[in-house]
């Protein structure tokens, strides 16, 4: 059960990370000022995300990569906490048609008759969030949520993943130092 999940989060992260239909939202505490932040590091269960060791891995290197661009350094008493989630939520799309066929004017009357098409489409949506917490008061600072309909792409992964948590930081409250 443990190998199924751990490979569904895989995928889930994988499909997730195809940027071009990501969809990104973010939250931030507008009272605290990210500048007096100087450090950064992993949460226990950021580290022990339940998916593939080598997508966890390209995970973690992508928000080290975002965060030391914003001036943040990877250290073992950090200033801040990257906590990482993964979720899925099945949903189902429904579309209805009705067309008319045989249309005639006869007596009076139309005629001719309809049919309704029903198409469902089940889907699954998976959300990657990072959350950074301050270590001084453990409070949640910013979340940064990337969100997508997961398709089992598994080409390219390492520069999908990269894609996917730059779009997500590009909502954090300081721009990168390029």
């Amino acid at each position: 059960m443990r190998t199924l999940k751990i490979l569904t989060f895989s995928i889930i992260l994988i499909a997730i990370s195809a940027c071009s239909s990501v969809r990104v939202t973010s939250d931030y505490d507008k009272e605290v000022d990210f500048t007096n932040f100087k450090t950064f590091d992993f949460t226990q269960e950021a580290n022990d995300l339940p998916i593939m060791d080598l997508n966890r891995r390209r995970i973690l290197n992508a928000v080290t990569t975002e965060m030391e661009l914003r001036g943040y350094q990877k250290q073992n008493s950090p200033d801040l906490l990257v906590d990482l989630h993964v979720s899925t939520e099945q949903k189902v799309d429904m579309t209805s048609t009705t067309n008319w066929y045989g249309s005639s004017y006869h007596y009076g009357y139309w005629r001719g008759y309809t049919r309704n098409t029903i198409d469902v489409n089940q889907y699954t949506e998976g959300s990657l969030f990072i959350d950074l917490i301050n270590t001084e008061n453990n409070k949640l600072v910013w979340q940064g949520v990337g969100t997508k309909t997961l398709a089992e792409n598994t080409q390219n992964q390492d520069e999908i993943i990269k894609k996917a948590v730059k779009k997500i930081f590009s909502q954090h409250p300081i721009s990168p130092a390029n």
